[in-house]
């Protein structure tokens, strides 16, 4: 077998650089695509973000005083406090996840039938969902029925009208409808 001789050092720089050259040109539809729908329209909305605008009349800049106006807004504040809750549900769905896909991963009897209740709310659409439990939060709902027939309640609660239980409300539906899906993952 004849032995070849050995790359010169400019030809193994100039193959690098062509591997680098089609690395790049691999990427570049997915940062053209990346560069339309995410880095242009946050761009945008930060320079629309310093102008008060409106259909109607011309945009007119204000510089960051609809910032300041937002920082002295009660309402965002509750929003945000609510939004940082809610992504704490996020932790807790995957250690249940994580504990459930232990207890399936068992060879019992039924198990077939206990995992696909599980994964069930997954392929749940969520307009499906959202009715579902609008009506077993209702005053006249499953949830309020069981726990009056179990005298854990005197009357009903309002779970998607009261300030502080709705949200939590909420996260349950979430922990629900998400914990079949990390339980695959």
């Amino acid at each position: 077998m004849p032995v070849r001789p050995a790359p010169k050092p400019s030809a193994a720089r100039g193959s690098g650089r062509r591997t680098t050259l089609v690395a790049y040109l691999f990427l570049l539809p997915a940062l053209a695509l990346l560069a339309i729908f995410t880095f242009y329209p946050v761009i945008f909305g930060t320079v629309l973000s310093l102008f008060e605008y409106d259909v109607i009349n011309p945009p007119r800049y204000v510089g960051l005083q609809q910032f300041q106006r937002l920082l002295s807004d009660r309402y965002f504040w509750i929003a945000l406090t609510n939004s940082a809750k809610y992504v704490l549900v996020v932790p807790v769905i995957q250690l249940c996840s994580i504990l459930l896909a232990v207890l399936v991963n068992r060879p019992l009897r039924g198990m077939g039938a206990f995992r696909a209740a599980y994964y069930i709310p997954v392929i749940t659409s969520w307009p499906v969902v959202g009715i579902m439990w609008t009506w077993m939060y209702d005053q006249q709902g499953v949830v309020n029925w069981v726990l009056r027939g179990l005298d854990l309640v005197a009357r009903p609660i309002s779970w998607l009208n009261h300030p502080t239980i709705t949200l939590y409300a909420v996260m349950f539906v979430t922990l629900w409808k998400g914990l079949g899906w990390y339980m695959v993952i």
